[in-house]
């Protein structure tokens, strides 16, 4: 997509599949995701943990229970209460841990640079997450022990 963004007149038409369009802009958010999940990992099970929140939370803002998050910009955090899905005493398996809830909300708060400004945008809530095969949260494959980012 740069090449194609530096010389336009070059192409008649461009077919691109999930193109790294904005990279600048992912940059930093690919940075703190690896950050974040190097020190409380998002595993398969926790992304559908989230996932089912975000349903549970969002799916019916727009007025339909479809199993689609329609209006992702009107389910912000506060609206996941993502403490509410802290792991208790009493052994329940559908939860997260704290650190797992830490890296939760930086998926989905925006990267702000020293100022507060906002340098890269936050994953919607109720974007399906990548759970098959060998993608996990933030482009890392998640597993039992831990993050690999190979």
């Amino acid at each position: 997509m740069l090449e194609a963004i530096r010389f336009p007149d070059d192409y008649d038409g461009i077919i691109a599949g999930a193109p790294a369009f904005q990279f600048m802009e992912m940059a930093p958010w690919m940075v703190a995701m690896d950050r974040a999940q190097s020190v409380h990992p998002l595993d398969r099970d926790a992304l559908r943990v989230l996932d089912r929140n975000s349903l549970a939370r969002c799916d019916a803002l727009h007025g339909v229970e479809d199993g689609v998050v329609s209006d992702p910009q009107a389910c912000t955090v506060e609206r996941l209460q993502l403490n509410a899905l802290l792991c208790g005493a009493n052994g329940q398996s559908d939860c997260l841990t704290e650190g797992q809830i830490q890296t939760a909300r930086a998926v989905y708060e925006p990267v702000r640079n020293a100022a507060g400004e906002v340098v890269s945008p936050p994953v919607p809530p109720g974007v399906k997450p990548a759970v098959t095969g060998r993608s996990g949260c933030c482009g890392m494959r998640p597993s039992a022990a831990g993050p690999s980012t190979g």
